[in-house]
């Protein structure tokens, strides 16, 4: 995951990011949302589709996993199903963005094991703070030497 504005493949790391996989299906936002990862150094990659995500096996090796939910298309929650079934012992953080407030999406994003339900217009600046909480936090974990 990685490149400039428009990448769409190609896995190369950055190590002082975090590798974010966007599944948006609306470019122009995927784009605004991408640009403003990278500028935080992050390494992102947009999949423009739910379907494209289920088939790509970068997606559970992501950081964090960024999707679109919508009531009437219910494939953005099968891409956060097949994260929280996967076998691996790190998940990625899932983060659900939705049109709009609706306590039955926001019931189903918690029951799929989504991490952070934000609503549009997403609010860039909150969205920045937790990654960059997320990735001290994974720092720490990774970090961590269990000999004493």
């Amino acid at each position: 995951m990685g490149g400039g504005p428009g990448h769409r493949g190609g896995a190369v790391p950055t190590p002082q990011g975090l590798r974010i996989a966007v599944v948006v299906p609306q470019e122009a936002f995927a784009e605004t949302l991408a640009s403003s990862l990278r500028e935080g150094r992050h390494d992102v990659v947009i999949l423009p589709s739910a379907d494209e995500a289920l088939a790509d096996a970068r997606v559970p090796q992501a950081d964090v996993v960024i999707l679109s939910v919508d009531p009437l298309d219910a494939r953005g929650f099968a891409v956060a199903k097949l994260i929280r079934d996967q076998a691996a012992w790190r998940k990625p953080f899932v983060v659900a963005i939705a049109l709009h407030s609706d306590p039955a999406l926001q019931y189903q994003a918690r029951e799929l094991g989504v991490h952070l339900y934000l609503e549009k217009p997403v609010d860039l600046d909150r969205l920045r703070g937790v990654l960059v909480r997320f990735h001290h936090l994974l720092a720490d974990v990774e970090g961590f030497d269990p000999v004493i």
